[in-house]
């Protein structure tokens, strides 16, 4: 029956979306905000206390975790986004609904996943990996033609959130490094997903050194993102390691 609740915020937070972009629905857009922190507080707290522990240990709650943290953000700062922008935060929600009752079912949490480390480590690459989608979201709009004004503004807010992700993805790596000391006797393993994270992170920081209207620039951007979908999904359907769980 938790879990049926659970389901139910997880579709709040997408009407909440419906509210913002559908025209039709338009008159509702200022409960958009209001519907969207009652979901995700909803969300985040029934799971959390039904667990026991932070929600985001396995696949449904972290891509629930991440699709909340991405529409959020949305909907807080991108206040005149288009409905397009919407749209991986959408995918991620609906994608943990369909997945198996099976993998929404809480099983054994590892020894190593239950330390308040898990409270900075993992939040800080969930920001920083909203931040890298919106900034990929925007190079990708500008490989289009676009008009000069919005081309300036486009450009300002790709840089804008390849700083707030390379500066949240450093602290999730450092922290991580940390909490792999504490846990597992050494700071790096080269474990795939830490392996893969580093790729991530050395794309963004060359892309940073690129400034102003620069193709090569928003190319990099585009290429760190399919690299954190990688290091997101890939590691965990098609490697095994430290972070398998994960």
């Amino acid at each position: 029956m938790n879990i049926l609740f659970e389901q139910f915020f997880l579709i709040l937070v997408i009407l909440s979306v419906a509210f913002k972009t559908i025209p039709v629905l338009k008159v509702l857009y200022k409960w958009s905000l209001f519907l969207m922190l009652f979901s995700a507080i909803g969300w985040v707290g029934l799971r959390g206390i039904y667990l026991r522990h932070a929600p985001f240990a396995n696949m449904y709650e972290s891509l629930s975790f991440f699709g909340i943290l991405y529409i959020l953000k949305c909907l807080l700062f991108q206040k005149e986004s288009p409905w397009w922008l919407y749209f991986p935060g959408v995918v991620m929600i609906t994608l943990s609904l369909l997945l198996p009752w099976s993998y929404k079912i809480p099983g054994h949490i590892p020894a190593a996943l239950q330390s308040i480390w898990i409270f900075i480590h993992v939040p800080a690459y969930f920001i920083g990996y909203v931040s890298l989608t919106l900034s990929a979201f925007y190079s990708v709009i500008l490989q289009f033609k676009v008009n000069h004004e919005r081309e300036n503004k486009l450009r300002l807010l790709v840089h804008r959130e390849l700083q707030i992700s390379w500066v949240f993805c450093s602290t999730g790596l450092v922290i991580g490094g940390i909490w792999a000391d504490i846990s597992w006797g050494r700071f790096w393993s080269w474990d795939p997903k830490e392996t893969l994270a580093l790729i991530t992170w050395l794309i963004m920081a060359a892309a940073l050194h690129f400034k102003g209207k620069n193709r090569v620039k928003e190319i990099l951007i585009i290429i760190g993102f399919f690299a954190m979908l990688y290091t997101y999904f890939g590691v965990t359907f098609f490697h095994s390691g430290l972070h398998s769980y994960t």
